[in-house]
């Protein structure tokens, strides 16, 4: 597209500079705010690609450097095998995951 800026801030979700700066114009003014506009740091480098890109744009922006705090990590707890996910969707009420049925 003619005129359309995809200068990539976040790789793993496809964010472009395009929609951090949309979201710093709608008033989200932190790291964690601007992260829940646009989804940038949720992919498989969970912000370690992007947070320092994402950081600068709001400093650009006049965010005071002491409100730049990080995003909140959120690690997945653990894997959950299929067939106790199915076991789940077949109806089964007490069948947790991670319970083994």
């Amino acid at each position: 597209m003619p005129g359309s800026d995809r200068t990539l801030i976040c790789a793993c979700e496809d964010i472009t500079l395009t929609d951090v700066k949309a979201a710093i114009e709608k008033g989200y003014r932190d790291v964690e705010s601007v992260k829940r506009y646009t989804g940038f740091g949720t992919g498989i480098c969970q912000g370690r690609s992007c947070l320092t890109g994402i950081a600068r744009l709001l400093r650009e922006a006049g965010v005071p450097a002491q409100d730049l705090l990080p995003i909140t990590p959120r690690p997945p707890v653990g894997l959950v095998p299929l067939g106790e996910l199915a076991a789940m969707a077949a109806g089964d009420p007490d069948a947790e995951p991670g319970s083994g049925g």
